[in-house]
């Protein structure tokens, strides 16, 4: 009874310093939802994703959930959105988006899931604190505090709550799950082993390369209960990784590449298994990453879950893209939850001067993670306090209600969450890769055309173009598709058309004849 007070009692100080560090991020991406200001495009995808699920659900119930044909996106071009990125669950927010259709719903359930982690965590730290032996100092409830403090702060994790959202934050309580099991399996029954396994299949069903993490953790899992002398359920971890393993590679070689449009698989861009892909690596910024993820805290007491890290680590360190090392990006939740439980148990544990140290670096790791957001964050968020853009969503309802439902839209990459329930929406400046560059095709169909950007201001299509800011991957390969956009451009102007200027926003409406 004791120990179930504790826990309730780690559980409600977790909760409440969770909520109130986060309850400024959070309201932060409300507003930004409100004001139709989600910028990252991923959000958009999700929202169209989650808009199709909902009418295949009113129309057949689970069998068009099912459908893969539910899955489409136009936006990346993919009859099954399944094949790009394989996130079945997705359709687990579909009752709550069904209530309340809106960006909104997708920082929600981001901030559900990190705060379930940052209880998780501060539940753990209180239970090592409880254990110790009399005779040691006990390092105080800041110890408890160290892993909510890192869900909040960490800049890929506050990210998820006003900027965009991925299916990739979900997991982020199954790693954290998962490392806590297999730093304590020692002393821990069979139900630890099904939890475990739980665990691994909540967070492969969030990413398809999720699967490689968890058959490596399966396999480190093997590792230790060997070391305890359980050698059968060591013997059914090692199986259960190796099968996991091997639905990766069919997942990714094979299932998603014949269900893709795309002429060569969208995945595999994103993959380099040269090891010159170790010289292209950006490691100033690999630094400012670890450093924000608290590796200095990690090596004064090294653990079990420092190997688990270890594939979501090379998953930064070798993307062809200097977007995947960058902190508020979705790429560091495949190491960070490790590094979260590794914090929490170094703060409750250690003592001493390596005690006091790992405070000092912990501190300075969590200033270094706000420093390092700040400029994503005042970006992304100052604007939705100005006056001109609290115009844009009067704007674009005004637009929405003159489309019909069936139109074939060209927006804008930021406009395009405000157009969930359109089934036919394209990007005009496309990403390079994703989405999809717009083709011959789009230009027939097209009925409407939504921008930032009046064409009519330009001499030239050509005056527009990347420049030095502009570099993705390696100097001279731009963010934009430049030359998909000269070609809309053309388009555009030899076409006939209806234009309607916003003043107040500056939004444009192209109305095609």
């Amino acid at each position: 009874m004791k120990r179930l007070l504790t826990g309730l009692e780690a559980a409600g100080r977790s909760l409440l310093l969770y909520v109130a560090v986060t309850a400024f991020l959070l309201g932060a991406g409300i507003l930004r939802a409100s004001r139709e200001m989600v910028h990252a495009f991923d959000t958009g995808i999700y929202l169209q994703i989650l808009s199709s699920l909902k009418a295949a659900w009113a129309t057949n119930g689970i069998q068009g959930i099912l459908d893969l044909q539910s899955w489409a996106s136009s936006i990346t071009g993919e009859n099954t959105f399944l094949a790009h990125h394989f996130q079945p669950v997705v359709a687990l927010l579909l009752p709550l988006y069904s209530v309340f259709p809106s960006t909104s719903v997708l920082f929600f359930s981001a901030w559900f899931a990190l705060g379930l982690t940052a209880i998780m965590l501060g539940i753990h730290s209180a239970s090592l604190r409880a254990a110790r032996s009399p005779g040691d100092q006990s390092a105080g409830l800041a110890a408890d505090a160290a892993g909510p403090l890192f869900i909040c702060l960490f800049p890929a994790f506050a990210a998820r709550l006003y900027f965009g959202f991925a299916p990739d934050v979900l997991a982020v309580p199954a790693f954290a799950l998962q490392a806590i099991l297999v730093n304590s399996i020692v002393s821990r029954g069979a139900g630890a082993l099904i939890l475990f396994a739980a665990a691994q299949l909540w967070a492969g069903a969030c990413k398809e390369v999720f699967w490689i993490i968890n058959g490596w953790a399966a396999l480190v899992l093997a590792l230790r209960l060997v070391g305890a002398g359980r050698r059968s359920a060591a013997m059914v971890a090692f199986v259960w990784g190796l099968a996991q393993w091997a639905l990766f590679f069919w997942l990714f070689l094979k299932w998603m590449p014949e269900h893709s449009q795309h002429s060569r698989y969208y995945g595999l861009n994103y993959i380099d298994f040269k090891l010159t892909a170790l010289l292209q690596t950006n490691w100033g910024a690999v630094l400012e990453l670890l450093l924000a993820a608290g590796l200095p805290v990690i090596l004064l007491r090294p653990t079990w879950a420092v190997l688990l890290s270890l594939p979501g680590l090379a998953i930064v360190i070798l993307g062809r893209f200097s977007q995947i090392q960058a902190p508020t990006a979705v790429y560091p939740l495949a190491f960070a939850p490790f590094f979260a439980v590794i914090l929490t148990e170094n703060l409750a544990v250690l003592s001493g001067w390596r005690w006091r140290l790992s405070r000092l670096l912990l501190g300075a790791a969590l200033a270094a993670g706000m420093i390092l957001q700040m400029p994503l964050f005042l970006r992304s968020v100052s604007p939705a306090f100005g006056k001109t853009a609290a115009a844009l969503p009067v704007d674009l309802a005004v637009a929405r209600k003159s489309i019909r439902p069936g139109a074939w839209l060209l927006v804008d990459g930021n406009l395009q969450p405000a157009f969930q329930d359109w089934q036919h929406v394209r990007v005009i400046l496309g990403f390079i890769g994703n989405p999809a560059p717009l083709g011959a095709e789009d230009f027939k169909r097209a009925t409407d055309v939504l921008t930032m950007f009046d064409l009519d201001q330009l001499t030239s299509c050509e005056e527009v173009k990347p420049d030095a800011s502009d570099d993705w991957a390696a100097r001279g390969v731009p963010f934009h598709d430049y030359e998909g956009f000269q070609r809309f451009c053309k388009w555009l102007r030899a076409v006939p058309r209806q234009k309607q200027v916003y003043p107040d926003s500056g939004l444009v409406h192209y109305h095609l004849n």
